[in-house]
């Protein structure tokens, strides 16, 4: 059980590194996270505590989310490089890490791995990737409706789906696509 001290100091320290949307974005997937555990017989500490760090360094500028790649030895691609939205994922890990002394491999990778996805992905992980998906606060969006009724009744499923989205997005958007979120695509396409 996440110790209630541990937690108050965690949301206090959110609070303070991110804007009031971001921060109730980030406690709205915290317990969304902790739903798809319950239903999924995951671990609930290690699901609720990757769901608080996954957007820890989301608001951070880009040059300070370099900074923080070259201060921690965080390799990036070109398109990491570029996008916020793409490299918060590896700073988020490397402050949880350094910073709060979260060592776990189960929780460090559902942070590393909630924007992108990848291939064979752990339970936490994928509930990490939903949860921060369908979050009520998120709104409504095309699709989103059928993702979260999905995510309920077959993970794998409600992955595919997610990721369906997800590249319908970027395409939408004319912008490059990450590797593992195609390589993601693929995998759960296949299962």
């Amino acid at each position: 059980m996440i110790e209630h001290y541990w937690y108050a100091e965690i949301l206090k320290e959110l609070r303070g590194r991110l804007s009031e949307k971001r921060f109730l974005h980030s406690v709205s997937t915290e317990k969304t996270a902790f739903k798809l555990a319950v239903r999924y017989g995951a671990d609930c500490d290690k699901v609720r505590t990757a769901a608080l760090f996954h957007d820890i360094t989301k608001d951070t500028q880009l040059n300070e989310q370099l900074n923080l790649c070259e201060k921690y030895g965080i390799m990036v691609d070109n398109l990491e490089m570029k996008d916020v939205k793409l490299i918060h994922s590896k700073t988020a890990v490397a402050v949880a890490f350094n910073e709060f002394n979260i060592t776990d491999a189960d929780i460090l990778d559902a942070v590393k791995y909630h924007t992108t996805g990848r291939k064979n992905m752990s339970l936490i992980e994928k509930i990490i990737f939903l949860a921060d998906y369908i979050e009520p606060l998120r709104g409504e969006y095309d699709g989103v409706a059928e993702l979260r009724l999905l995510a309920y009744e077959d993970i794998d499923k409600a992955m595919l789906f997610a990721l369906e989205l997800t590249v319908k997005e970027v395409e939408k958007k004319k912008k490059e696509l990450h590797g593992a979120t195609l390589t993601a695509y693929y995998f759960y396409k296949r299962i």
